[in-house]
């Protein structure tokens, strides 16, 4: 068991998508299984804007994880280190170099960040604004909403600590002890390629952002796929499902064997003390 490590419940065919593209999906908030994410929100309709990769800190197996998010538990659980994104300096284009200082690294090269159609608010340069562990309240839709303070859209609008109220929840879930990395995506404009990038990025992105977030319209994808680093992928281990088969378990272990080195593969610590139920 990895010591500084996150674990993801899911079926053997998404784990042989992860590791043959080495991409982790974040899907926007309102497609994820608490329907009340994003229905918390009343200010403005933020789901849209949202991405996230959902993940348990929790070490031990979890059986209701088991039958929530793999079919029929015959899935697996993955476990990754907690910094599993290929992070590195941010290379930027000669026009807007002038604006930093430094070197900043990024989860995200700066072409995935500006996009055609697309536009990521760089949070995630900041670590614990990137990636956290949900908090779960009892009066988790009042904070949200305390936290957007908006007007006419006109008016001066203010969103205080995004990806923190993107990772609050009910107290019904709390037993996910869930770990959440949050992306804050926004409809933009092509950018420009010619110098003068970010004077006309900055005159044009805050009235397209604004607009968008007037009108709860998000970006035009339901998903977003982040890159992992080969290092994170080589130091993976797979738990198989309690009832997954020895064909199963055969697949993963040649899932491994052919896209990582020193990959692990275990089998559940339930694995001959859970049945199917018969039904009448």
């Amino acid at each position: 068991m990895l010591a500084d490590s996150l674990h993801h419940y899911t079926n053997i065919n998404t784990l042989a998508l992860i590791l043959k593209n080495k991409t982790i999906r974040f899907n926007r908030l309102d497609h994820v299984d608490d329907i009340t994410e994003g229905e918390s929100f009343t200010q403005l309709k933020l789901e849209q804007f949202f991405f996230v990769s959902c993940w348990t800190y929790d070490h031990e197996e979890s059986l209701p994880q088991w039958n929530m998010y793999t079919t029929d538990m015959a899935g697996v659980r993955i476990t990754l280190p907690k910094r599993m994104f290929n992070y590195r300096p941010l290379v930027l284009p000669h026009t807007i170099r002038h604006v930093t200082k430094g070197s900043l690294i990024s989860p995200l090269p700066f072409e995935k960040i500006f996009g055609d159609s697309y536009f990521i608010l760089p949070m995630f340069i900041s670590e614990n604004h990137f990636a956290r562990k949900v908090e779960y309240v009892s009066d988790f839709v009042q904070r949200k909403n305390q936290a957007i303070q908006t007007g006419g859209i006109d008016s001066e609008w203010r969103i205080a600590d995004p990806t923190g109220i993107a990772a609050l929840k009910s107290l019904d879930w709390a037993f996910q002890k869930e770990y959440r990395f949050v992306l804050f995506i926004f409809p933009s404009s092509p950018i420009p390629k010619d110098d003068n990038f970010f004077t006309q990025f900055s005159e044009q992105f805050p009235s397209i952002a604004k607009t968008s977030l007037y009108y709860g319209k998000g970006p035009d994808f339901d998903f977003f796929d982040v890159e992992i680093s080969q290092t994170a992928l080589d130091r993976i281990n797979i738990t198989t499902g309690p009832l997954c088969t020895e064909g199963d378990f055969l697949i993963v272990e040649s899932l491994l064997e052919k896209y990582v080195s020193g990959g692990k593969v275990e089998k559940s610590k339930f694995a001959r003390t859970i049945r199917k139920p018969r039904r009448r």
